[in-house]
């Protein structure tokens, strides 16, 4: 789902890579990814993690990206030096995966999707964590089809993706 950003661990050697291609090619002999259009690479190491990262985005106006994972948590860094400033509250959390993330125009503010089939909305603090303003439960017949994967927040519209395509 998440495009834009790569994020490849590898022991104690951590990078994130912001790139303008999704064309991404592993090349082991440098543990790393290449990209032809890496416009933006930082070294950043976190052992915050009990499972894969699933989706990194930065804000809109650059301050701050945001990491969701499935051990179901949201971890906020400082878009300039890469380190975690705040954490998605635990109240009301999702109780599946996180699988994608997306910002508010203004920055204030965050949506998420998970496997739980609810989608989250919360208020970026100025500590930079994330307090739960709403949460939305998906229609649907309750299955796995239901599985929110994929969410844009584009001006005043909320999109989500469910596994089934709705």
């Amino acid at each position: 789902m998440c495009y834009l950003f790569q994020l490849y661990s590898y022991l104690s050697h951590c990078q994130i890579s912001m790139s303008v291609s999704s064309a991404y090619k592993r090349d082991l002999t440098k543990e790393s990814f290449v990209s032809s259009s890496i416009t933006t690479t930082s070294t950043l190491c976190s052992r915050d993690r009990s499972n894969f990262v699933n989706c990194i985005r930065y804000s809109p106006d650059g301050s701050k990206f945001i990491t969701v994972s499935s051990d179901k948590k949201g971890l906020i860094y400082d878009g300039k030096t890469g380190e975690e400033i705040g954490e998605l509250s635990t109240e009301g959390s999702h109780t599946g995966s996180i699988y994608a993330v997306s910002w508010s125009p203004d920055s204030k503010q965050v949506l998420t999707v998970s496997a739980d089939k609810t989608v989250k909305v919360r208020d970026i603090m100025e500590d930079a964590s994330g307090k739960l303003n709403r949460t939305l439960a998906c229609p649907g017949t309750g299955g796995v089809d239901d599985m929110l994967v994929g969410c844009l927040w584009q001006n005043d519209h909320l999109v989500t993706v469910s596994l089934g395509g709705t």
